[in-house]
């Protein structure tokens, strides 16, 4: 097995060399960035970071996210519980896990096999390049069972297209070895994580978060009831997430089209086309905006994108040569020239050696300064974790610490509980999004401005100590402007 790996890293190693480089350029919890500001991707890192502490998510400690996720979360941790290097390794893994498996989507749709590695490069860096992508660390970035229930319905759709193609054709023995292969793949997560939450006596807390909270609180109300409003918002919230990326679009219309068009088999291209439309309906079926959960359709359809360059070269090209070259430049040219181009995330991340403000970093040294190394608690009274944590010591003592996604008239046992450790001034510190939810920025200097955009929960019990800001890219405008400013306020018990 060893041997078989050493040979595989051998001949791949240009590629693997390429990919590794990309990460360190591209993907924000790079060493070479100050860190990963997305709020979402530092709740569970929290998560991940409370498990290593000894805090079983779901019975110990909230978030509706997937337990598989949180492995992953807590494997991170594991290399450093500061920083983001946990982060960036697993995330360049997973860039390698998609060319890897690219590479053998290529081979069975009879790539030639030199030529499988180069073109496998595009997926990954294709992703990169997506506005959906953000910062990175999501689930759908991972996108593999037990990590977010909203991705069930892009398994649950891929699995029922293929199974219709294959019944079509009557390919009766690949149906049964197929259906096999994914129960057993998916038995295999599910027993141990059932095994372990039973030791723990987690079951009822996992089922009722992740299955009953999520379907009952994490769907937003669209105003009206009929199922034809309930889709005209779903096809609403997939185009402003599609037509927020052009170059992404441009891209992927132009590789479906030559995939469907040029390919004398035409039934794997089909598959990707509708996984890809069924999945993002599902995706937002739960009517929010959010434009990562559009990062899985362009996954699936960013499959075809190899496989329409190589039938494209094809046309052009007789000879081997000019098409392994010209196979290699678009190669080359997607993985570093694209993503920079088209994910704002990617184009303003904060460089190490900068003087601008990365908040949860300021905030993070404002509070070592105060505790030393005693650990702190900390709640996020109206967003998800800034990451704070990241930069300072914080211990994890209560079920709710943050605010999620969750709707508060259908799941208010979050709010009262945080309202409770607020107006009992249980944490040490507390932390407020100023314009959290779309509101413009205001003016850090004016201490009554700053007051004045807080909830009296905590002005009462808490005393304002240190303002935070940092740049975040946003669907609109195009390029950052004052108003992509994030702003934060850190309160002490008073």
């Amino acid at each position: 097995m060893l041997v078989g790996i050493k040979n595989r890293i051998k001949n791949n190693w240009v590629v693997l060399v390429i990919l590794l480089l990309g990460s360190f350029l591209f993907i924000s919890a790079s060493p070479l960035y100050k860190g990963n500001p997305w709020v979402d991707t530092n709740a569970m890192l929290a998560i991940g970071q409370a498990w290593l502490d000894g805090r079983v998510p779901f019975r110990d400690i909230f978030e509706q996210r997937g337990p598989v996720l949180y492995v992953y979360y807590l494997v991170m941790n594991l290399f450093s519980t500061k920083g983001y290097i946990g982060l960036f390794i697993i995330e360049t893994l997973n860039l390698i896990g998609i060319w890897y498996w690219e590479k053998k989507t290529l081979q069975l749709l009879q790539v030639p096999s030199k030529l499988q590695k180069w073109l496998a490069l595009i997926l990954p860096f294709f992703l990169l390049s997506s506005f959906s992508f953000e910062n990175g660390g999501s689930p759908e970035e991972f996108a593999f069972f037990w990590m977010k229930y909203s991705l069930v319905g892009a398994w649950f759709i891929f699995i029922l297209v293929y199974l219709l193609i294959t019944l079509k054709n009557r390919y009766w023995i690949e149906i049964l070895v197929k259906v096999v292969s994914f129960l057993l793949g998916f038995l295999s997560v599910t027993l141990p994580l059932m095994v372990y939450y039973q030791f723990v006596k987690g079951v009822p807390a996992l089922i009722k978060v992740y299955f009953v909270t999520n379907i009952g609180a994490y769907t937003q109300d669209s105003g009206e009831t009929g199922l034809r409003q309930h889709l005209y918002l779903i096809v609403q919230a997939i185009n402003k997430n599609f037509m927020a990326q052009p170059i992404v679009l441009v891209v992927l219309t132009v590789g479906v089209v030559i995939a469907i068009f040029y390919r004398k088999e035409k039934q794997a291209a089909i598959l990707v086309v509708l996984t890809m439309i069924f999945s993002s309906l599902l995706s937002y079926w739960s009517l929010r905006q959010d434009s990562y959960m559009f990062l899985v359709s362009v996954g699936i359809s960013g499959i075809l994108l190899p496989l329409a360059i190589w039938d494209f070269i094809v046309q052009i090209s007789t000879e081997s040569k000019i098409r392994t070259k010209l196979v290699i430049a678009v190669a080359v040219i997607m993985t570093f020239a694209i993503p920079p181009m088209a994910n704002k995330f990617i184009r303003y991340a904060i460089p190490v050696s900068s003087s601008q403000n990365f908040a949860a970093q300021d905030l993070g040294r404002y509070i070592s300064k105060q505790s030393g190394k005693k650990a702190s608690t900390i709640i996020y009274a109206n967003m998800l974790s800034l990451g704070i944590e990241r930069f300072t010591n914080v211990k994890y003592k209560y079920y709710f610490f943050e605010t999620t996604n969750l709707n508060p008239q259908r799941f208010p046992q979050q709010r009262q509980s945080l309202n409770y450790l607020i107006e009992h001034q249980k944490a040490d510190y507390v932390v407020w999004g100023l314009n959290w939810g779309n509101r413009p920025p205001i003016d850090l200097k004016n201490k009554a401005a700053v007051i004045s955009q807080v909830s009296p929960i905590v002005t009462r019990h808490y005393k304002l100590v240190k303002v935070g800001t940092e740049m975040m890219p946003g669907i609109d405008p195009p390029f950052l402007t004052p108003a992509n400013q994030n702003q934060y306020a850190l309160f002490a018990r008073k």
